[in-house]
């Protein structure tokens, strides 16, 4: 979940889904998850379907696999970064929100770039140098 938290550093705090809870997960919602290779993902909620749900870490360019709702372990309600506790109700968290929301499409049109740019270097480099 760059750049808002970075592992090792930071700490989240996660309540548990129960089955009710999953017809309230919405978009901007951050959810723990295991993905089918059983890797433990804490991304944030870019689509909800009936049984379906697409996340994307917030600074990734692009959204994961789709999961099932079975899969989803729990919700982020509060996280520690650089020594201070913060819930998702509080205003600096709000505002990030909020922030990643709007900047999405724009944010994801200059990553995908970046990462085109790169493969093209790297292209041009084993081209020129054999």
């Amino acid at each position: 979940m760059l750049p808002l938290l970075r592992q090792g550093r930071d700490d989240v705090t996660i309540r548990l889904c129960a089955e009710a809870d999953i017809p309230k997960l919405k978009r901007g919602d951050v959810i723990l998850f295991k993905d089918y290779r059983g890797a433990y993902i804490l991304h944030r909620i870019v689509h909800v379907e009936e049984h379906e749900i697409i996340t994307r870490g917030d600074n990734c360019a692009y959204s994961d696999q789709p999961i099932q709702s079975s899969q989803v372990l729990g919700i982020l309600t509060g996280y520690t970064h650089n020594g201070r506790e913060r819930t998702v109700e509080d205003r600096p968290y709000r505002a990030y929100s909020r922030y990643i929301a709007m900047t999405t499409p724009v944010r994801l049109v200059y990553k995908r770039a970046c990462i085109r740019l790169i493969e093209l270097a790297r292209a041009m480099q084993t081209r020129f140098n054999g």
